[in-house]
């Protein structure tokens, strides 16, 4: 089946002939080897009291919701018509390397012209596109979207009511307009927002019921800003992240999760009323919508002690071996004061790990990465970590082994520590290996692993 949507072409439009964004967030049901087009424009949306330029996926963002199963593959043409040139990168798949979406696998998708992505999904969870050029304005203007995989076991969920998906994010509006630039400072400390949005909204509002059971899952698009999220005190299941299960899902009432990480976790409110959203900060709490709790259902409480240590089994039957094994990799991000790359991985001899100088690995192999986020004056940053194309376990956290582990695609390295993590490739090819602090990103905190 083809999935087509026609909408005015804005690659040379007006402010006044932009199309509006009125939509809320569509999703689009899809089955093994469908095909989508997208034709990415500029679009007129309604931001708080604003209306701001934004970037749109057929009109609408952020983008469709693409809902497909696990062990299907679709096709995606992306038709530019913007001003400048794009990718589109698929965050968390494992797609061929080939249709990957990064500047190791593809040439830009420039103004006018096209380029057509086979994505497989192989594992189930929430994931998400979006662009991987000119992503500090790109994304912030709104080009991306979100993928929800569901299993092939009926029962690698717990039972739910209904699903919800948020995508949360941030602007940093100056002058009434979307900031455009990136200096120096920016590229030190990433770009933090002064509007916070879910799902593009100042004012999400979600309506649930008492006893009612969300699946709520959660990505964050932001290109710097670690989101610590609260609502209003409900209590909630956290079940999964990235590309798995926690091996033993925990409750809690925060979460905390930086760019480009995903969380499922389940909701399931025991009174009635209305619970405010929240960034929680050092400064105190940043609103960012509201959960209404009206009406009543019954269901089943939550379960307490779900147990899925044996999605683990590979790892933890060498447990003890990975544990004190020697990294084969040992990374450090560093900051740098001269020229206009201000950050960079080197390796622990000083040599460099960018887009010239690649990490080599092999297919199917496990290999043990730490990367160390040192002692700087100038480096007090925590840094979210991403692979492309590969499955990570965080092993050890500042020395200390993980107890509760789950398949990663993006980990957060702290400030003045560090992370050990176990990493495979399933497919070969040239995978980038960055920073998902987008200003971290461009300017210069990228590498790639050339995998054969």
């Amino acid at each position: 089946m083809i999935y087509l949507i026609f909408i005015l072409l804005a690659g040379c439009l007006t402010q006044t002939q932009v199309p509006d964004d009125t939509s809320t967030l569509t999703q689009l049901n899809l089955h093994n080897n469908d095909k989508v087009s997208f034709i990415i424009t500029e679009v007129n949306k309604k931001i708080g009291d604003l209306t701001l330029r934004m970037l749109a996926f057929n009109g609408t963002t952020p983008g469709p919701t693409l809902h497909v199963k696990q062990g299907e593959e679709i096709e995606v043409n992306i038709k530019n018509s913007l001003n400048e040139d794009t990718i589109i990168h698929w965050h968390g798949v494992i797609p061929y390397n080939k249709y990957d979406g990064s500047p190791v696998t593809q040439n830009t998708i420039d103004p006018g012209e096209n380029f057509t992505y086979r994505v497989p999904f192989d594992y189930p969870g929430l994931y998400w596109y979006h662009a991987h050029v000119h992503g500090e304005s790109q994304i912030e203007r709104g080009l991306f979207g979100t993928i929800l995989v569901e299993p092939k076991d009926p029962n690698y969920y717990i039972s739910y009511n209904k699903t919800e998906i948020m995508a949360v994010h941030d602007m940093l509006i100056v002058n009434n307009d979307i900031y455009q630039g990136t200096n120096r400072h920016m590229k030190f400390m990433g770009r933090y927002g002064n509007y916070l949005l879910i799902n593009g909204k100042t004012d999400y509002t979600y309506k649930t019921k008492k006893g009612e059971i969300t699946r709520l899952m959660i990505v964050n698009t932001a290109n710097s800003r670690i989101f610590n999220l609260y609502f209003g005190g409900l209590k909630f299941l956290v079940f999964g992240s990235d590309l798995g299960r926690f091996q033993k899902p925990f409750y809690a009432t925060n979460i905390s999760l930086g760019p480009g990480e995903r969380y499922t976790i389940y909701l399931q409110p025991q009174q009635e009323g209305t619970y405010q959203i929240s960034h929680l900060t050092s400064r105190g709490a940043k609103p960012m919508g509201k959960i209404i709790v009206e009406g009543s259902v019954e269901n089943p409480p939550l379960p307490q002690d779900l147990d899925y240590t044996s999605d683990y089994n590979e790892i933890l039957e060498n447990w003890d071996y990975w544990l004190n094994k020697a990294p084969d990799f040992e990374n450090y991000l560093v900051a740098n004061m001269r020229g206009s790359d201000v950050w960079k991985i080197v390796n622990k001899n000083g040599t460099p790990v960018d887009l010239k100088h690649p990490l080599k690995v092999k297919t199917g192999q496990w290999f043990k990465l730490r990367i160390i986020n040192p002692v700087s004056m100038m480096h007090s940053f925590p840094h979210p970590m991403h692979i492309h194309g590969a499955k990570m376990l965080l092993i050890k956290l500042n020395g200390v082994p993980n107890k509760n582990l789950v398949w990663k695609d993006t980990v957060i390295v702290p400030p003045r520590g560090d992370a050990e993590i176990l990493v495979k490739f399933e497919k070969p090819g040239d995978w980038l290996y960055h920073c998902h602090i987008i200003e971290h990103l461009s300017s210069g905190m990228v590498g790639y692993f050339e995998v054969t």
